[in-house]
């Protein structure tokens, strides 16, 4: 018995681009929730004080700069300090307060950006999702070429 292969037309191997590529960012994307998930769902969440912004040189690209934050918390009576917080905003200020998710069983370990993770991630499987769509109506919906 012969296979017959299947001929596809340009919009079907579009549209099979748009299908695969949306299935690997999506199992990506969830895999990444789940990983922050377990990392921060039994977070406990400290007020850190800023006691030091410092300018520091880029690691990868030459002549760029950018700030960290340095912050001090206590969490269980152990006081963690010179903590850096890589995503600086120019409205921090040594002296201010900031709130921080910590995970409890690394307490050294800070995530200042939870509270948009769900948000992010709902976003990229929804794309993800709408790119998978797309690739199967692609696929289903091509008309065969004309001759």
């Amino acid at each position: 018995m012969r296979i017959k292969a299947i001929q596809l037309t340009p919009l079907q191997e579009g549209g099979l681009i748009f299908l695969i590529t949306g299935t690997i960012l999506l199992i990506v994307a969830l895999f990444a929730c789940v990983q922050w998930s377990a990392n921060f769902s039994s977070g406990a969440t400290v007020t850190a004080e800023i006691e030091q912004i410092r300018r520091e040189r880029s690691a990868t690209i030459d002549d760029e700069y950018h700030y960290v934050a340095y912050v001090r918390y206590t969490y269980e009576g152990v006081t963690y300090d010179h903590i850096p917080l890589y995503n600086f905003s120019s409205s921090m200020r040594e002296g201010d307060s900031v709130e921080l998710l910590i995970n409890p069983a690394n307490p050294r370990r800070v995530d200042t950006s939870w509270w948009g993770m769900p948000f992010i991630f709902a976003l990229a499987i929804i794309m993800c999702s709408f790119s998978i769509v797309r690739g199967l109506l692609f696929i289903v919906h091509a008309r065969p070429q004309r001759k």
